[in-house]
């Protein structure tokens, strides 16, 4: 994954948009064990969320991090996840300069 995406997370129904927030999405560098600051955006119309990281940015490369929800997000009856979801990507390795 590119060290300046998005981390996009997609639903298999409709969510409440007030309940996906940076409190309920967060992204943490696994290999430093450090949490990545950044904004939510639920997008109903895709029913995803998306992660846009602040601090640090760019996201570091070749670098473990993990997105999780937390079982506070709902979906629009108020039924929570049934358990927290984790996924785990690599950043895509530094470009090789050398000729």
């Amino acid at each position: 994954m590119s060290v300046n995406s998005n981390v996009n997370v997609s639903f298999s129904e409709s969510m409440a948009p007030s309940t996906v927030t940076a409190s309920t999405m967060t992204l943490r560098n696994t290999t430093l064990n450090t949490a990545v600051t950044g904004t939510v955006l639920y997008v109903p119309s895709s029913n995803s969320a998306v992660f846009t990281p602040t601090s640090p940015t760019p996201l570091a490369n070749n670098t473990l991090y993990t997105v999780t929800l937390s079982t506070a997000a709902t979906d629009l009856a108020g039924n929570p996840l049934a358990s927290p979801f984790n996924s785990v990507f690599t950043t895509a390795a530094l470009p090789d300069t050398t000729r």
